[in-house]
């Protein structure tokens, strides 16, 4: 502490791999000595046929949590909301970028509703 100081970041892109909320929170925790806030983490979603960018999340908006049912994403390849059982913690990505549309599909193509696992 002092020798850095990561108070004057605005925001701190992570998307590279899935994000873990695990180790989001470990980064704050350990940049926190330092000026890092929380809400200067964003999480994102790119890939390099988009030239890296599809999904940012909001800016200063910190990370955002999906608690859903493991056991149902297993089986039913839904995110059903869950807060307690067996649960498993992923973290939102965002909202596409200007004239990008996304959509979920199954292996024959088929769009799946909302909260579906392509």
């Amino acid at each position: 502490p002092g020798e850095f100081d990561l108070s004057s970041l605005r925001w701190a892109l992570s998307g590279a791999e899935q994000v873990d909320p695990l180790d989001v929170e470990d980064l704050c925790a350990a940049g926190a000595p330092f000026g890092l806030k929380p809400e200067a983490v964003i999480p994102a979603y790119g890939m390099a046929e988009t030239t890296v960018a599809v999904s940012f999340s909001k800016c200063g908006g910190g990370m955002v949590i999906d608690e859903v049912d493991a056991d149902l994403l297993a089986v039913l390849h839904r995110a059903v909301p869950a807060t307690k059982g067996h649960t498993r913690r992923l973290v939102a990505l965002g909202k596409p970028l200007q004239g990008l549309e996304l959509r979920v599909v199954d292996e024959d193509g088929g769009e799946l509703p909302a909260r579906g696992v392509g």
